[in-house]
């Protein structure tokens, strides 16, 4: 979500920035202002957001924002409501279909992220419900870019691949040991 949030950001940038060449200075300004409100998840609503953001649609409404905020919906309900991972396809799918990648070049550049073999791996968590819908992305990184220390010896990318397919299977996919005194004892002499 954080890259689709920043790829609706620079729609709205450059929607903005079409308004400030036409010299519509009340709608720039009011875009500027109230442009976080756009990309805010529906759950985090105040009323005051909610009736800012009944106004900029008044405004805006045959612009490219109310166009963000369906899109922004529509990508949200694929991974907040899929109970399945063909429900997950079905609506991404359908993303395409509705032809969203045409109305935007950042859309277009939403769409091909969805679409590339990258979302079997944003789904995993439909798959094997140990899996975390989303996890401290940050931690992991950090972890990978130590293993790209030489001391770590990958030679290769597809070692570095294995070695983090490894960590994830071992972190995220082993079966937790019952605490007893036995599987201590074992676990310390490994």
């Amino acid at each position: 979500m954080q890259d689709v949030n920043r790829h609706l950001n620079k729609t709205i940038i450059d929607y903005y920035n079409q308004l400030s060449e036409n010299n519509s200075m009340d709608l720039y300004w009011e875009i500027r202002k109230f442009q976080f409100i756009i990309l805010k998840n529906p759950k985090n609503y105040s009323i005051m957001d909610r009736y800012n953001l009944d106004e900029l649609l008044n405004h805006h409404k045959n612009s490219i924002i109310p166009d963000i905020i369906s899109f922004k919906d529509k990508i949200r309900d694929i991974f907040i409501n899929s109970k399945t991972p063909q429900q997950a396809y079905d609506k991404r799918n359908q993303l395409y279909l509705e032809k969203w990648h045409e109305k935007s070049i950042h859309f277009k550049s939403i769409i091909k992220t969805l679409m590339s073999s990258n979302f079997e791996y944003m789904i995993t968590f439909l798959k094997d419900f140990r899996v975390p819908r989303s996890g401290n992305s940050e931690t992991l990184i950090n972890i990978y870019r130590q293993w790209e220390k030489v001391r770590f010896g990958f030679r290769t990318e597809k070692g570095r691949l294995d070695h983090l397919k490894l960590f994830q299977i071992s972190h995220y996919l082993s079966p937790k040991w019952p605490k007893t005194s036995q599987n201590q004892k074992t676990l310390s002499y490994i």
